[in-house]
């Protein structure tokens, strides 16, 4: 018989799909040919996000030696994966200059990707085809055991035997957004020519560096994004960043600048990420919460209250907290007072007296990273801005002293490390639904606002920006955007200090919306969400629900449509998933087995088993082996790998489980 895969969405998670599914299917062949289709509506390998025709000046914030795109170091000896090249080693490979602990620009990286994908289609494969369709998916119907995929172009659908959607980011309906786009619309039919709104700064070089220096340009959010954004309109004009003789950074203007301003609901730019002093595969290992700690807490949840379901702020946070705790002193004080420090930690009264030791001034205080304004007032923009530049200056000294032996970094840092354990407290429905809001709306954007920010160069930029009257950011926690009919723009008020408001002529949304099956745009979710093939994850207890909107699926993946019905054969990973998931955006990591590979991993285990049942279904009750006299003999071997023995008919099927799949304690760093 003749199998056919579909993945739908070949950027960064459809490729690490497409490395395992060959490489299972290369070590344990089906009887029948193979059709793999790949259906991918930009680059294959890079997606849009990382397309490699992006300006050089936009660069990741995960460091070159921390990426990774190809089968991880070998799990055990019996593994039949073979690792690939890292990010870094494939830079090296190509005499491209560049430092381990270096973020890339994003454009290398999706070439990286795209070279990954080519390397991935050019292996031997045998009994397998690979197809590839560069067009847009905009419908999947189920139809007599398979799936016709709908492509757009004109191009015949698609029959598959199992889909897996990796579709990725996407674009949103928004309220707000449809607000401020109507009012621009209304002025520029009014004859205002100046006024516009922008729902997305991608691609940057089409909607900002186009801007000229007589415009006022206001960027919503002051996140990675933004920052790509400020690139686009300072080293995108032309403008440079050159060190003075005492090391500090300056920006010498093109004079084809727009005016900049920049503003965020926390009111300041995300932290610095610190020196990588971990190289590309060392994790902070948890101390406090290990995955046997979430599964006590599990069980005495449900004694107490008859779900496992845990409360984050009650159960996960403090034991968090006494992680960064532990690595903060650690660097602060050494390994002598961290040890002491473990011994006392979850006795209070015995924890207060020990770091009664410790100057006041240089405690840990989680009050100082969640809101380092709390309490402050400023009288004016310039003493706020004042703040801002010393805060920053503050945050870049921190950052220079490192991941390890920078108190505050290590302590941050820890967040990205434990990653994988706050998913294995939060996943699949692991919160109480309120609960899961609050980690949604206050710990996660916390989390990212100083945990998983840019690197230091970039605010180090922002500073110099700001120091030659380019750039303002200087508006406070919050500050009110409104339509300023008036003078026939957009108007930004502070809520923080007195003054006048900031005049805005093109506005630029700098945020990435999160996935969201009713607002998504894409008439493939469209049409799977009005056939009911596919539903929101929704966390329910008898009392409250919560949607964090993404797609349902199973544990392995498999996707739920809404009336409860498990899709057999129809997978989705990544972004679709988010809130039944966490943090499914994520570059994959070398060395230490990172979830988004072992959940392809697991992924291509598991269709290769449908596969061949599907195939023992239709075959003929008798035994037929090729190279074995009877199947009693060689029972406990049923996979051969290839240029082996090849096995005709089994009379039961077992899972094919690969050493590691699937399990992982260890995080890749992130975007």
């Amino acid at each position: 018989m003749r199998h056919s895969i579909a993945i739908v969405g070949v950027g960064p998670r459809g490729t690490y799909a497409l490395e395992f599914l060959t490489r299972v299917l290369r070590a344990f062949p089906l009887r029948g040919e193979v059709d793999v289709h790949l259906v991918e509506t930009a680059e294959f390998g890079a997606g849009s996000i990382w397309r490699t025709t992006q300006p050089e000046y936009l660069l990741m914030n995960t460091v070159a030696s921390q990426v990774t795109a190809f089968a991880d170091e070998r799990v055990d000896e019996n593994d039949p994966f073979e690792p690939g090249p890292s990010m870094y080693q494939w830079l090296q490979a190509r005499g491209i200059e560049m430092e381990p602990n270096e973020c890339p620009p994003r454009a290398l990286h999706g070439r990286y990707l795209v070279e990954a994908f080519q390397d991935i289609c050019s292996r031997p494969l045998p009994g397998v085809t690979l197809h590839t369709w560069n067009c847009r998916a905009v419908d999947l119907q189920s139809l007599e055991g398979q799936s016709r995929i709908v492509l757009d172009g004109g191009h015949l659908p698609i029959m598959a035997d199992v889909v897996l959607l990796t579709t990725g980011h996407s674009s949103h309906t928004s309220p707000m957004q449809d607000e401020l786009a109507a009012y621009a619309h209304r002025q520029s039919q009014n004859g205002n020519s100046r006024i516009r709104f922008l729902p997305t700064i991608y691609p940057v070089e089409q909607h900002l560096e186009t801007l000229d220096e007589t415009v006022s340009l206001g960027i919503l959010g002051l996140g990675l994004t933004s920052i790509d954004g400020i690139a686009a309109v300072t080293e995108g004009k032309g403008g440079r960043f050159e060190r003075d003789g005492e090391g500090r950074l300056m920006y010498h203007r093109s004079g084809k600048e727009p005016r900049i301003a920049a503003w965020s609901l926390p009111g300041l730019p995300p932290a610095a990420r610190g020196i990588n002093q971990k190289g590309a595969t060392f994790r902070h290992p948890a101390r406090f919460l290990t995955r046997a700690r979430v599964d006590a807490l599990r069980v005495q949840a449900r004694a107490a209250t008859g779900t496992p379901k845990l409360d984050f702020q009650r159960d996960a946070f403090p034991l968090l907290l006494l992680e960064m705790e532990y690595v903060y002193y650690l660097a602060l004080c050494g390994a002598r007072f961290a040890v002491h420090y473990l011994a006392v930690a979850e006795d209070p009264d015995a924890r207060a007296e020990f770091l009664s030791e410790v100057d006041p001034t240089l405690r840990f205080r989680w009050d100082h990273l969640e809101n380092p304004l709390a309490g402050r007032t400023f009288a004016s923009r310039e003493e706020y801005t004042d703040f801002l530049k010393a805060f920053i200056r503050r945050d870049l000294e921190e950052a220079a002293r490192g991941s390890i032996d920078g108190p505050y970094k290590a302590a941050t840092d820890v967040l990205r490390d434990l990653r994988g354990n706050i998913r294995y407290v939060v996943e699949l429905g692991g919160l109480t639904p309120e609960s899961h809001r609050w980690f949604d709306r206050v710990f996660w954007p916390l989390h990212n606002q100083i945990a998983a920010g840019p690197p230091a160069i970039r605010l180090e930029q922002l500073l110099a920006l700001m120091e030659a009257g380019v750039l303002e950011l200087s508006f406070g926690p919050n500050p009110r955007l409104s339509p300023c009919p008036e003078h026939g723009c957009f108007q930004l008020t502070s809520q923080t200090f007195p003054g006048e408001p900031y005049l805005i002529d093109v506005l630029a949304d700098g945020r990435i919306q999160a996935p969201n099956v009713h607002s998504d745009r894409s008439s493939l979710m469209a049409n799977l969400l009005a056939r009911g093939a596919v539903r929101p994850f929704a966390n329910v207890t008898e009392s409250h629900r919560y949607e964090p909107c993404g797609i349902d699926a199973t544990e392995d993946h498999q996707v739920i449509g809404a009336d409860g019905t498990v899709h057999e054969r129809l997978y989705s990973m990544g972004i679709l998933n988010e809130g039944l998931r966490l943090y499914t955006f994520v570059a994959a990591s070398p060395g230490v087995n990172a979830k988004p590979l072992a959940e392809a991993r697991s992924w291509a285990t598991r269709v290769r088993d449908q596969l061949w049942q599907l195939e023992e279904e239709q075959m003929p009750e008798e035994h037929i082996w090729e190279g074995f006299s009877s199947h009693e003999d060689h029972e406990e071997s049923p996979y051969q790998p290839a240029g082996g023995f090849r096995v005709m008919t089994m009379p039961s099927v077992r899972p094919l489980i690969l050493p590691g799949a699937g399990q992982t304690d260890l995080e890749g760093p992130g975007r």
